[in-house]
């Protein structure tokens, strides 16, 4: 007598192979997602840095907070704030330098301003125009980027930041006094440079910083 064949069981061969396949995905999730998940941030590692001599700031370090594994920024030279006062147009204000570099000195000092790298401070007469009308004239259809109020004691200012294509950007701060205006310009530099003991445009930022801050009016 023939011997009969064992029917093929399909069902246990289906089972067999969602169980592998279940296996799989959880093996997946519990090392690739849910064991990931369980592992704690980094605790910020917090970085006391000396307030600059004679700054205006309180005698208090500032905190930066730096988290394990960023580098942290080279500790930046300790400026210390330099005069530059005006009797002919009776003002005043300060900047940041290092005792000792020549390349912190102002270049261009005239009677109306000075300019330092792409920063530039000039007075100037407006001809009668009224500010906004002189802005309009003097950005002479810059696109602008933004424009805020910046305050001068009593006195408000407009500061506008500003876009020119593939040259660059730049921000400039104009402020009316006495039926003149102050303006205070910044572009970014098309090549990098070293003066005052570091990345040249973020110096000359930082003399834009402290000169739109620190200006006042002495009549």
């Amino acid at each position: 007598m023939a011997r009969r064949k064992k029917k093929f069981n399909f069902n246990k061969l289906l089972i067999g192979a969602v169980l592998i396949v279940g296996t799989w995905f959880a093996a997946d999730y519990y090392f690739n997602t849910w064991l990931p998940s369980r592992k704690t941030a980094p605790k910020p590692v917090v970085v006391e840095t000396a307030a600059p001599k004679n700054s205006p700031s309180e005698s208090k370090g500032e905190q930066t907070t730096i988290t394990e594994g960023q580098t942290s920024q080279p500790d930046e030279p300790q400026y210390q704030l330099g005069a530059y006062k005006n009797d002919h147009y009776g003002f005043e204000l300060q900047y940041p330098f290092l005792a000792g570099d020549k390349t912190c000195l102002m270049t261009g000092v005239r009677e109306d301003g000075f300019d330092v790298g792409t920063f530039s401070f000039s007075v100037v007469d407006p001809q009668g125009k009224l500010l906004p009308n002189f802005i309009k004239d003097d950005l002479g259809g810059i696109p602008v980027d933004s424009q805020s109020t910046v305050e001068f004691g009593s006195i408000l200012g407009t500061k506008i930041d500003y876009s020119m294509g593939m040259s660059g950007y730049g921000s400039t701060t104009y402020v009316m006094h006495n039926n003149k205006i102050y303006e205070f310009g910044l572009t970014a530099s098309g090549t990098e440079s070293t003066i005052c003991g570091g990345d040249g445009y973020k110096y000359e930022d930082r003399v834009y910083q402290s000169v739109i801050t620190t200006l006042k009016f002495t009549k």
